[in-house]
């Protein structure tokens, strides 16, 4: 397609493209927020609307794959990072308890609806239920604003993050290592000795060396980040050699590293700007163009499978804390705080998603489904979040 500018459609021009995400990047956030809903949806949403099946304006080249990837690393890498550890250790047993039964619950009833309700096959139903088990505390900045971080129900549901997320990647491993035909004797030994062997060196080896870097070399911390940034990349893609996932990798350099980085520390200012001012926003605008919106009109498949995805996320995350406030005794407004921040889906829904389709385990019509699920509990979990204040 001819431009009155002489370009073609989609943009060809490597300089033009990175402008045109940069715009992206500064306007769609603010423009979210004005209407108060989450930035994070506004490059995702970008990115659908400047896809091939809507504008044609960009397409997934190369350079936008790339800094994809990154920024799917970074998310995960940032995920660790950001968890209180000192309020899970505070918390254990009600967070680990919590854990469990928000990602078992969403899990079971997730696998059984798209395995034996929809057709869906075994790798794709596993890997989908797997998709909501876990959550992202989007609605977390505006509890932290309100002053009531510390309540009980927030600190469990905090902690319980831990263990969905890791639990979800994990599960993530074994279907793609199945999918592709790899779940052997052979394969499961292989994996355990080098998983063991793995986080024992990232655990162990990987604080005594940050410890000595930070110690030794002050530049006023361009050193520090960039170390950082060797860390997690390479952390990730030691991940991937030993069999599991580079996500996975990058997760648990994040949650190492979390006890050595200070949260109100300039070295942590630095990683939180740089990837929610750069990398991760290019991560959801790869997202948003991997959405085909053509699919939404070539049946009711796509609509079957989103209205599925939402109302089973949404359900079944509702009765985790119900049966969470019970056991516990919380008040009605604490259930609601916990069903509010357990609700949302980000970042290892979005890890999960993106590598599931590019193994094939799914298709177009459960990648709209997530961008929906994600959009819809992104504006509705905060305002189930507030609870504790507005009663």
């Amino acid at each position: 397609m001819e431009l009155i500018l002489g370009l073609t459609l989609p943009v060809e021009d490597p300089i033009l493209i990175f402008g045109i995400c940069m715009v992206v990047i500064l306007a769609t956030p603010l423009i979210f927020e004005r209407f108060r809903l989450p930035g994070i949806i506004g490059p995702i949403i970008a990115g659908v609307i400047l896809g091939s099946s809507v504008l044609n304006v960009l397409e997934r080249g190369q350079a936008i794959e790339l800094l994809g990837n990154v920024g799917l690393l970074y998310i995960m890498f940032l995920s660790g990072l950001e968890i209180n550890m000192s309020q899970f250790r505070k918390n254990r047993d009600r967070s680990l308890v919590f854990g469990i039964i928000t990602f078992t619950i969403p899990q079971f009833i997730g696998t059984v609806l798209f395995r034996y309700v929809l057709g869906f096959g075994w790798a794709a139903a596993i890997l989908i239920a797997s998709m909501f088990a876990s959550h992202t505390l989007v609605p977390y900045p505006i509890i932290s604003r309100l002053g009531i971080t510390k309540n009980d129900a927030v600190v469990t549901t905090v902690g319980g993050t831990i263990l969905t997320d890791t639990v979800a990647l994990l599960v993530l491993v074994v279907v793609a290592r199945g999918f592709e035909g790899e779940l052997t004797t052979t394969f499961w030994i292989t994996l355990a000795l080098a998983m063991v062997i793995y986080v024992a060196a990232v655990v162990y080896l990987l604080p005594l060396l940050a410890r000595w870097f930070f110690r030794n070399v002050e530049d006023g911390g361009k050193s520090e980040f960039i170390f950082v940034l060797a860390v997690v990349f390479i952390g990730a893609y030691l991940a991937r050699a030993v069999g599991t996932e580079a996500i996975l990798g990058a997760f648990l350099v994040g949650l190492t590293l979390n006890r050595l980085i200070p949260e109100r520390s300039r070295l942590m200012t630095r990683i939180q700007f740089f990837g929610e001012a750069f990398i991760i926003p290019f991560f959801l605008i790869f997202i948003g163009l991997l959405v085909d919106v053509s699919v939404l009109a070539s049946g009711w498949t796509a609509w079957v499978v989103m209205i599925a995805m939402l109302s089973t996320n949404v359900g079944t995350k509702w009765i985790a804390a119900g049966l969470t406030r019970r056991i516990y005794n919380y008040s009605d407004a604490q259930g609601w705080v916990i069903f509010g921040l357990s609700t949302c889906e980000a970042a290892a829904t979005l890890a999960a998603t993106l590598v599931g389709y590019e193994l094939g385990i799914i298709g177009d019509d459960v990648l709209n489904g997530v961008v929906l699920m994600i959009f819809a509990t992104c504006i509705l979990a905060p305002g189930w979040s507030i609870a504790l204040v507005v009663r």
